[in-house]
């Protein structure tokens, strides 16, 4: 209801695009207003890779070498969703690439998205055969499969915790993106529903601010996929601290970075392209998730800043791991995430 207190409670059961079949815990009156309050995440979710027409009579071998790989799926297209599409660069096809981006060489394999865009540095040699091309594309692939991973987790709509997220140019007051959770915030004006996606050329400083409106402290988790795909973690960025690191105090706001405090800054740079900051926050400490990430810091031997993610599906599924609740039915097999004590947010934006 208004105040937000249960009315009702139903288990969705399927879905497909906007149609839903779920079964009913407890009474729900007809035209009530559903909201989220759980949501499981397969531990097993994978990545679904369309095979394109330009591969021609290599199709079957691309799927059995993307088969082969852990949590990859082939599929034909037309015949199911699919995440990404691996196919042949040719003169001949409607494909994008992206502004300041090489264009791949003829008959060099890589990936495109849905929309038949390149995916920066996934394109190889000419003529190059599909079970090298699939060898060379699997740590592209891993990164891939663990943004998608994250992804999964985002609810700005349906999240409980009052969490807000802004991104400016470092030094400057000027908002160019923000974020923040529908249910949880107190604003009176709704978020705009379609926002712009904000330009940024290469060189921009920028900086963020996340505010924590809570009563509660909350422990923060930051991360950044550019547009070849690759990922790194901003915050935490002390990895000889204990899981403090992670903190975010009731009521306070986190500068990143705080050249008070911080000895890095944060610049666009290349790949051109999309790129997508990734804000969690949860009542709950992550420890798994920061003892990867240490681990991580001391084999690059960094104490401080930010660290590139050379396992990313790892990382993430420890992460996961650390926002799951526990206990439930199928624990095994999900990763069951509370609208109440999870924020995920997104911030995108293009670098040209």
């Amino acid at each position: 209801n208004a105040q937000g207190e249960t009315q009702g409670l139903l288990k969705l059961i399927q879905r497909q695009g906007l149609s839903g079949r779920g079964q009913l815990l407890q009474p729900i009156e007809s035209g009530a207003l559903l909201q989220e309050q759980t949501r499981t995440i397969p531990q097993d979710a994978s990545l679904r890779i369309g095979l394109a027409a330009s591969l021609g009579d290599q199709s079957a071998a691309a799927s059995q070498a993307l088969s082969a790989l852990n949590r990859v799926e082939a599929l034909p297209l037309q015949q199911g969703e699919v995440h990404y599409i691996l196919g042949r660069f040719t003169g001949n096809q409607p494909i994008v690439v992206p502004a300041g981006t090489s264009t791949p060489v003829n008959n060099s394999l890589g990936l495109f998205s849905q929309g038949l865009e390149v995916i920066p540095g996934s394109f190889g040699i000419a003529d190059e055969s599909v079970t090298d091309g699939i060898e060379r594309l699997q740590a592209k692939l891993r990164s891939l499969l663990a943004a998608r991973l994250v992804k999964l987790a985002l609810n700005p709509s349906s999240s409980r915790l009052n969490l807000g997220v802004t991104m400016t140019p470092a030094g400057q007051g000027q908002i160019v993106a923000s974020s923040f959770t529908v249910r949880g915030s107190t604003a009176t004006a709704p978020p705009p529903v379609r926002p712009g996606v904000q330009q940024l050329t290469t060189g921009t400083a920028i900086e963020f601010q996340i505010e924590n409106r809570e009563s509660q402290d909350l422990h923060l988790s930051i991360l950044v996929i550019d547009a070849s795909g690759n990922m790194s973690v901003i915050f935490p960025n002390q990895w000889t601290a204990t899981s403090d690191a992670t903190l975010l105090s009731a009521g306070e706001q986190l500068r990143l970075p705080d050249p008070n405090r911080d000895g890095f800054q944060l610049v666009t740079q290349d790949p051109k392209g999309t790129t997508e900051v990734l804000v969690v926050a949860s009542t709950e400490p992550l420890d798994a998730a920061l003892r990867s990430l240490q681990s991580l810091a001391a084999e690059a031997n960094q104490s401080r800043g930010p660290v590139g993610l050379t396992e990313p599906d790892v990382v993430v599924n420890d992460l996961l791991q650390d926002l799951t609740t526990r206990g439930g039915e199928a624990a095994e097999t999900t990763a069951t995430l509370d609208a109440s004590k999870l924020a995920a947010l997104s911030i995108t934006f293009d670098v040209i």
